[in-house]
């Protein structure tokens, strides 16, 4: 994880360590904020093979500011299969950026059906109460829209 204050132009770096790193090539996610990324920048200039990608591009109007923000995860294809990675909440507000992203892990204990990951930049600007009831309410949410019957092990629709 890290903040990397525009991810476009270390992706080549990002790249060459999972290609000669053996931390780096064998990490599941990798987690950025500030990435500086927008809807101008497409997907293919910030690719990872063997990765997918979720972005979180900071959305102007309901930041109210004007650039910088952002985030992302990248997950592995050999720790998730592309199809089971999914966006399930994004936020983007003057104090608070959220990204939470569900994925079905290839091995994973029979009790649990999936992991979300939930990434969050808070500006120094914000208002850090605001941030935490958001994050304690995305956070609710997440978890009873993900509500398991322990006894029959059936997901809740």
């Amino acid at each position: 994880m890290g903040n990397v204050r525009s991810l476009g132009n270390k992706m080549d770096e990002l790249a060459a360590l999972v290609k000669t790193q053996r931390e780096y090539r064998e990490c599941s996610i990798f987690c950025f904020t500030e990435t500086w990324l927008h809807s101008h920048i497409h997907a293919n200039s910030v690719r990872l093979p063997g990765y997918s990608l979720v972005r979180g591009d900071r959305d102007c109007s309901s930041s109210r500011k004007k650039k910088g923000g952002g985030i992302a995860l990248f997950v592995s294809e050999r720790w998730c299969n592309p199809g089971h990675v999914n966006l399930k909440e994004r936020l983007c507000s003057p104090d608070i950026e959220l990204l939470a992203v569900g994925m079905r892990r290839y091995y994973l204990p029979r009790e649990f059906t999936s992991t979300i990951v939930i990434i969050v930049y808070i500006p120094p600007s914000a208002d850090a109460a605001v941030a935490c009831d958001v994050i304690s309410s995305a956070a609710a949410k997440l978890q009873t829209e993900q509500e398991i019957f322990p006894a029959t092990g059936h997901q809740r629709v």
